[in-house]
């Protein structure tokens, strides 16, 4: 019991300020947006999924998209825009954030859930496509680079790193669409059970969690899934504990202290980082 409130002490020394505000500002501006476009990670659906953002949208029109397609197995990726169209009965699509050509079918699906929307209600006098929506989703997720691909300029600001955005801001797309940047929220519920995949996708901060730790996790999760994978890192038997595994990926990348010891935390640094770029090849950590 002792331990557990020792993690949760060290968890909120990471919650910034800006995550608690996201949410009172999100309730604040939903008045002001005719739908939301609810961003997720394609290779961590569930973790950055936030069921306090959720209630908060309740009934509010949304669509689901799936960011950083091109860095999660195409194949699951699929399988859960198909699970959340199927069960939640709402619109879903997958995209690389980057890619104009991909995003441009966001807002081709934003006016029909609009149009279906008013035809339903029987609304007049409409406008016809123009529309605001707001973007909302855990940090470093890709909001702002969404919105900076759909105005095919630098509008909003972006980073690799959480905690970029933090406050709200409009952007104009052409003349009839605006999108509202909102900061971004950790769904604070379902931290703990979903803490290393956050890790490793970059929605908490490198230095605010042990590297080794996750790169270790890494390892094992590949080992029990792709274990094709390690076989094009490691030339060993990759049957042995990760954090000598860990060591033999040092070696390999002749990463050593001054005393010739292997510098395992620069190590998990760079495997983290080969993860998150997909060098070590497209991995989804999360299946339907």
């Amino acid at each position: 019991m002792e331990n557990e409130k020792i993690k949760m002490t060290e968890r909120k020394s990471w919650f910034p300020g800006h995550m608690k505000k996201a949410g009172f500002l999100i309730k604040e501006n939903l008045k002001n947006v005719d739908l939301v476009y609810e961003l997720i990670d394609s290779r961590a659906p569930v973790a950055t999924r936030n069921s306090s953002i959720l209630r908060i949208l309740k009934n509010k029109l949304r669509l689901v998209v799936l960011g950083k397609k091109d860095l999660a197995d195409d194949f699951i990726t699929k399988s859960w825009v198909k699970k959340i169209k199927a069960e939640e009965k709402i619109f879903a699509v997958a995209v690389n954030c980057k890619e104009f050509k991909q995003t441009k079918e966001i807002i081709k699906i934003s006016k029909q859930i609009i149009k279906e929307h008013q035809e339903k209600i029987g609304k007049k006098n409409i406008i016809k496509n123009k529309f605001r929506a707001m973007v909302v989703g855990v940090p470093n997720v890709g909001k702002s680079t969404l919105i900076n691909s759909l105005a095919r300029k630098k509008k909003a600001k972006t980073g690799n790193f959480p905690g970029v955005t933090l406050k709200e801001q409009w952007v104009l797309i052409g003349e009839n669409i605006s999108l509202l940047d909102m900061p971004g929220k950790l769904n604070f519920e379902n931290v703990e059970e979903n803490e290393f995949f956050l890790e490793l996708i970059g929605a908490i901060k490198n230095g605010e969690f042990d590297e080794e730790e996750v790169a270790c996790f890494l390892l094992d999760f590949l080992k029990e899934n792709k274990k094709e994978v390690l076989k094009k890192i490691f030339n060993c038997n990759i049957n042995i504990p990760s954090h000598f595994l860990l060591e033999e990926y040092a070696k390999k990348k002749f990463m050593f202290l001054k005393n010739a010891e292997v510098d395992i935390k620069r190590a998990s640094e760079f495997l983290i980082k080969e993860f998150r770029e997909a060098k070590i090849g497209k991995i989804s950590l999360q299946k339907p």
